[in-house]
């Protein structure tokens, strides 16, 4: 069933298995996950054949930019330092103390670029792109 989208938040957290904060500001992310067909063609036909070759994918978030966000601040120092970072775009669920991964993609990423655009007139905006890096989690998980 379709569902409003913006219940399927970006979140940044300090492990895979760990807390998840939301980027604040957010106002919409797109999750692109690819796989890298190779061909393995041949003479006996005119049509390309393909294997399926190494997958990745890459997730953008574009936020009101805010200085004192600490989501946004560790993602400019990732991208500074060259560290990877834990991300989650879903819904997470909760249960009286306890939250839980409940629809969505989890994975570690790079950050590839960060843009700020200072429009006239408007507020500012930030555009954060990441890389995935190795097999994101997909949930739920059954």
């Amino acid at each position: 069933m379709a569902e409003l989208g913006n219940n399927q938040k970006c979140y940044i957290g300090a492990s895979l298995s760990g807390t998840w904060t939301v980027i604040g500001g957010e106002t919409n992310n797109t999750v692109n996950l690819n796989g890298n067909p190779v061909e393995v063609s041949d003479k006996t036909s005119p049509w390309q054949k393909y294997i399926a070759g190494l997958r990745g994918g890459t997730i953008d978030v574009t936020a009101w930019a805010d200085n004192s966000d600490a989501q946004q601040k560790a993602l400019l120092a990732a991208l500074k330092g060259g560290s990877s970072v834990f991300v989650f775009v879903g819904k997470l669920s909760t249960s009286g103390q306890s939250t839980t991964l409940s629809e969505g993609i989890a994975c570690e990423a790079i950050v590839s670029s960060i843009s700020t655009t200072n429009d006239n007139g408007s507020a500012s905006t930030r555009s954060m792109s990441l890389q995935l890096t190795g097999e994101p989690s997909i949930y739920p998980t059954s």
